[in-house]
């Protein structure tokens, strides 16, 4: 499984080992990756301005859940469509803002 999640360092996701997209830039920088292609990308995901739109792409680039927290010391990214709270509803959630998406349940 592959998740979406901030560049925060100390972002759960990372902490617990998990597949990410993106994550802390320079992990994937000294990988090889485009780390600003992947970050334009994740910028694209996150202000999708549709549900279907915001599905094509997490689908596209092999995105299987969405995890984000609105309180999140993150500011160099957008802030998460409101298309994520209006019309996907989150598989995991806490009451400090924490929530993940699961793509396969919410785009079917």
């Amino acid at each position: 499984s592959v998740f979406l999640n901030t560049t925060y360092f100390y972002n759960p996701a990372s902490l617990a080992g998990r597949k990410i997209f993106f994550g802390w830039p320079y992990f994937a920088w000294s990988a090889g990756y485009d780390t600003h292609k992947r970050g334009q990308m994740r910028d694209r995901i996150i202000q999708a301005p549709t549900k279907n739109l915001a599905c094509r792409l997490l689908s596209e680039n092999g995105i299987d859940y969405v995890e984000f927290n609105s309180t999140s010391p993150e500011n160099d990214i957008p802030k998460l469509s409101a298309v994520y709270s209006k019309e996907f509803i989150p598989i995991y959630r806490t009451g400090s803002g924490y929530k993940v998406y699961s793509v396969e349940k919410n785009c079917k």
